[in-house]
């Protein structure tokens, strides 16, 4: 019976997937989509057109038939949005990913006119590419979760494509019409979840099985992890927290000890496109993307829509950002203490309501995600925004401080040539730093290249205060040997320094043993009580396991209730731990310090002072290689040729600082000396103090020239008429031995009392050459310019070292003599002319170039504190403005967000660029810089947008008010004009009643009859 069921069950799936079968007329549709691809290739701008429009009287609108196309095939005709998992499976997806490809290929270039095309569609395009991010397609998800990764891929593309730089909004506006922000977030949030849990359900899955994969991937709605495994992620990701909270979109990745990054940060695919990944390589066998690159893909047009919607900005903003608004708010000033309260209880509210989970997702998310702004061919503004390489998370922190710190500026006073000329070393760089994670000896040795330094220098220190004190070693007795000789001297010391400092030696080496082992044993204490709240934190999760009854909505709650708790705690004991770990940290150097110095000196005391030189020697000379195969390690030169190693001036150093490290340990230790000059390699202040002498050598040299002229004309001219007057005086106690039998030894008297010593004159002669010596005790003068050449070195050696020039050392004349005012004469030329005036040219010349070292050193600092390394703009462009010159620098003109898209551009399949991918690409094979923005940047055109448009209201607002005005002035002038006119009305009436009057009056006069007073009368009724 159970046979007939299986039997039965078989055939229904086989019926199943034949009816889902395609037909041959719809399979045909793949290569042909596949060849309407290729011919857009490249983003062919004639072919896009030429498929959208022919120029014929009958034109076939391809774009629209392809779109229309996808609406079909989706079932969106017969029903509605959220049936598409009835109709998506198995057998036509991959004809769905080739339309999305095709139709993505249609508007990349841009191709403004095909973007309108399928964004003003009568059909739902929009909708349908929409619902393929959002909606779970199901039961296709349910047993090829990887197909439909690739799918909402593809379709995150289109609507990034659909996008690709345009100015105005208006294709965003209409993808967000019918779009939650909310669940569009979500679904790029579940992604980042699903490829740890892909990870580790497939490494379970190869235990199980030794066939074929059979994948049964599924998300639940928490995120496809249950309770013990989230704890898990809290426990790994809440250093990342509380520590980098405020830099979310970071300028630097987190790197580790020394120049390399931390081994325990993850490490995912972070772009669209075939870019470097190390952690997803198993899953990449099974799937052709991974669900962390689709959630990032979709996180990317969050951010592009977000520039659209407020709400969908909020919902982008981690966890992290409303602390530190939290902290601002808590850092303003001139407000109440209600206000400031109400702030942070709102921002409090709105952190609470964020799901840790979501805040994690979108922290990583905001961290490998850059964005740039390029100038385009018309010189017009494009933002970029771009997931950031895996590959760039291996550029050393040295190297990025020491091209931020050196990058020259060219005539235009743009550093972005001197930028763009290094990006090949850095890429270089960065990939022997990955090729360096697989050799993990030598990346050990690498990761601590500046302790090795600092140890070198201190041992360099101390082995020459050893020489400087203890030397000669071998005081003793001539025929001991220097064993016994050391012995001797050893005995000496502790004699003469008594048994107190030896015990004293003693007890700070007890005690420095003692405060290092506490301290150790203090951080294993804490790391117990780490582990102790681990494990705290599972019997708390025990509990929550062990009430397992009740709604599934209360059980949510309560986790996420238990799950906050226990992150303050973290957060409490870890703000606690800060200062006791800070304070930890300063006696533990001074532990560290005062156990070596006791050590040495209870060696020195114990041994004697040549063994522990020869011990520190050979140390010297083993730290010495381990710092040469660590700088070597750091910067791939192990991958070089010979020449090209021998060519490095810093490899050069460092062998000659480890030959004069041998010399010292086998021939003598004064060579120990040169290793001290150190100091000016690791000090900048040194290093000018060196440059102001070499960088004007030549200048500096040619006036010395000047001065050798000038003394051996002087020296002509006393040689010529003041021979006599060149006495020296010279000491008659100092003897030499002329002869060529023995060893040549010279002695003084005083170092012959001093040491008790004779100085044994058999065998030998004491004579002076051409003058006999006064052994009287008595000084003798010589003459020291009987020739030209004795002239020229005397008057070389005793005019310049004098203050007042040659005549200090001449004889004094008299003025009775012909030749004294030629004498004066002399003297005061050579004091002018060599002491005042050359040698003080040369001394000026090494001033001033000081002075403009350090002048060009603040200018620098300035520079680089107030201006924006891409584009060049100073601060005070961004005063009173909607964005700070912080937040330019931090994320619009990020000068490594630049050097991350170029190694985009360069690790990413050209076949797979966007349009200004693929311009940016061009530029940069042919090292053309006109991409970057100089003196312009984005925000700044929408401020003077935004305030031309303000001007604009003003001047609309003060033309109605004219307009207002003159129409009142018109009435007001009408109506006066009225007023007028009935004014000489009532003159004209005036003068008309009164020319009555005067006739009635004359009529009246003249003996009228009644007749004539009642027509009169009758006359003035009527007026």
């Amino acid at each position: 019976h159970r046979q007939q069921e299986q039997q039965q069950q078989y055939l229904q799936q086989q019926q199943q997937q034949q009816q889902q079968l395609l037909s041959p007329k719809i399979l045909i549709m793949q290569p042909i989509l596949r060849f309407l691809q290729l011919l857009c290739e490249n983003h062919n701008r004639d072919l896009q057109n030429l498929l959208r429009n022919q120029n014929n009287k009958v034109n076939y609108n391809l774009v629209s038939e392809t779109l229309m196309f996808l609406d079909c095939i989706c079932g969106s005709t017969t029903g509605g949005l959220g049936l598409l998992g009835l109709y998506i499976n198995e057998n036509n997806v991959s004809l769905i990913n080739q339309t999305l490809e095709t139709l993505t290929e249609y508007c990349q270039g841009p191709c403004h006119d095909n973007q309108n095309c399928i964004a003003t569609h009568e059909s739902n395009g929009l909708d349908i590419i929409t619902a393929l991010i959002l909606n779970d397609i199901n039961p296709l998800g349910k047993t090829r979760m990887d197909l439909v990764l690739e799918l909402k891929n593809n379709a995150s593309k289109l609507l990034l494509a659909i996008m690709e730089s345009r100015g105005d909004g208006e294709n965003a506006e209409r993808i967000l019409y019918n779009m939650n922000p909310k669940q569009l977030v979500d679904v790029a949030c579940r992604a980042y979840y699903q490829q740890q849990y892909n990870v580790t359900s497939l490494s379970a899955r190869r235990q199980r099985r030794g066939g074929k994969l059979t994948v049964a991937y599924g998300i639940d709605d928490d995120y496809c992890d249950d309770d013990d495994e989230d704890d898990e992620d809290e426990e790994d990701d809440d250093d990342q927290e509380d520590c980098d909270e405020d830099d979310c979109h970071i300028e630097d990745v987190r790197l580790g000890r020394g120049a390399s990054i931390s081994s325990g940060r993850s490490r995912g695919t972070s772009g669209a496109g075939a870019i470097d990944g190390d952690c997803e390589d198993d899953d990449d066998e099974d799937s052709g993307v991974s669900p962390k690159e689709v959630g990032h893909n979709i996180y990317i047009l969050c951010h592009q829509l977000a520039q659209h919607n407020k709400e969908l900005a909020g919902l982008l903003k981690p966890n992290s950002l409303y602390c530190s608004e939290v902290e601002g708010v808590q850092a303003t000033g001139g407000q109440n203490q209600q206000q400031q309260q109400q702030q942070q209880q709102q921002l409090l509210q709105q952190q609470n309501q964020v799901d840790p989970r979501v805040n994690r997702a979108l922290v990583y998310y905001a961290s490998h995600t850059a964005q740039i702004e390029i100038v385009r061919h018309d010189r017009t503004l494009e933002q970029i925004v771009f997931p950031i390489p895996e590959i760039c998370e291996y550029l050393t922190r040295d190297t990025k401080i020491k091209i931020y710190n050196t990058a020259e500026r060219d005539d235009q006073g743009s550093k972005v040539s001197d930028f763009f000329e290094k990006t090949d070393d850095m890429f270089n760089e960065m990939m022997w730093q990955k090729k360096l994670r697989a050799r993990p000896s030598l990346f050990w040795v690498s990761s601590f290249m500046s302790l090795w330094s600092n140890i070198l220098f201190n041992c360099a220190v101390i082995i020459n205060l050893i020489v400087a004190f203890f030397y000669p070693f071998d005081i003793g007795d001539s025929g001991s040997s220097n064993n016994n000789g050391g012995d001797g001297q050893r005995r000496r010391m502790i004699s003469a320094l008594g048994g107190h400092v030896s015990a004293a030696v003693w007890l700070g080496l007890l005690a420095s043993i003692c405060a290092a082992a506490f301290l150790v044993w203090a951080r294993d204490d804490d790391n117990a009580d780490d582990v102790d709240d681990v494990e705290d934190d599972e019997d708390d999760d025990d509990d929550e396991d062990d009430g397992g009854g009740g709604d599934r909505d209360q059980q949510k709650q309560q986790r996420k209730t238990t799950r906050r708790r226990r992150q303050q705690r973290r957060r409490r004991r870890r703000r606690t731990l800060l200062t006791t770990r800070t304070s930890r940290r300063r006696w533990t150097a001074a532990v560290r310090i005062t156990l070596v110095v006791t050590a040495i000196l209870r060696l020195i005391l114990s041994v004697g002072p040549e063994p522990t030189l020869w011990l520190l020697g050979a140390i010297t000379v083993v730290m010495k290689s381990v710092h040469i195969i660590s700088i070597m390690g750091n910067q791939g030169t192990f991958t070089k040729r010979l020449g090209q190693i021998l060519a490095s001036a810093e490899i050069l150093y460092h062998l000659m600082y480890i030959m004069f490290c041998i010399l010292g340990l086998c021939m003598h230790p004064f060579f120990y000396s040169v290793l001290l000059l150190d100091v000016v390699y690791r000090e900048e202040t040194l290093l000018n103090v060196i440059r102001s002498v070499t960088r004007n050598g030549r200048s500096i040299i040619l006036t010395a020239v000047l001065a050798l002229i000038l003394v051996y004309l002087f020296s002509i001219i006393g040689y010529m008429f003041f021979k006599d007057d060149f006495l020296v005086q010279v000491d008659d106690d100092v003897v030499f031995d002329t002869g060529g039998g023995g060893d040549q030894q010279s002695c003084s008297a005083a170092a012959a009392m001093a040491d008790n010593l004779n100085c044994d004159d058999s065998g030998s002669s004491l004579t002076r050459s051409s003058l006999s010596v006064d052994m009287g005790g008595g000084d003798r003068k010589e003459r020291a310019c009987d020739s030209l050449i004795m002239c020229i070195v005397t008057t070389l050696n005793q005019g310049l070292r004098n203050g007042g020039g040659i005549g200090d050392i001449l004889r004094a004349p008299s003025s009775e003599e012909p030749l004294f005012v030629a004498r004066v004469v002399y003297d005061l030329l050579f004091f002018f002319i060599v002491i005042i005036i050359v040698l003080n040219l040369i001394f000026g010349v090494i001033i001033d170039t000081f002075a403009d070292l350090r002048s060009e050193k603040q200018q620098k600092e300035l520079i680089l504190k107030n201006t924006c390394f891409v584009c060049g703009l100073n601060r005070s462009a961004f005063d009173n403005k909607t964005v700070s010159f912080e937040e330019h620098i931090k994320c619009e003109h990020n000068m490594w967000h630049y050097l991350y898209f170029i190694v985009l551009v360069k690790v990413k399949d050209p076949t797979e660029f966007t349009g200004p991918e693929s311009y940016v690409y061009a530029m940069v094979k042919d090292r053309n810089l006109d991409w970057f923005p100089r003196l312009r940047a984005m925000s700044l055109l929408m401020a003077a947008q935004v305030d031309s448009e303000g001007e604009q209201v003003e001047l609309r607002g003060l033309q109605t008010q004219l307009e207002t005005t003159q129409t009142l002035v018109a009435l007001l002038s009408q109506q006066l004009s009225e007023l007028k006119e009935q004014m000489t009305e009532q003159r004209k009436q005036r003068q008309r009643i009164g020319l009555l009057n005067s006739t009635s009056a004359y009529y009246g006069i003249g003996g009228g009859s009644g007749v004539n007073a009642l027509r009169q009368q009758n006359q003035i009724g009527i007026l």
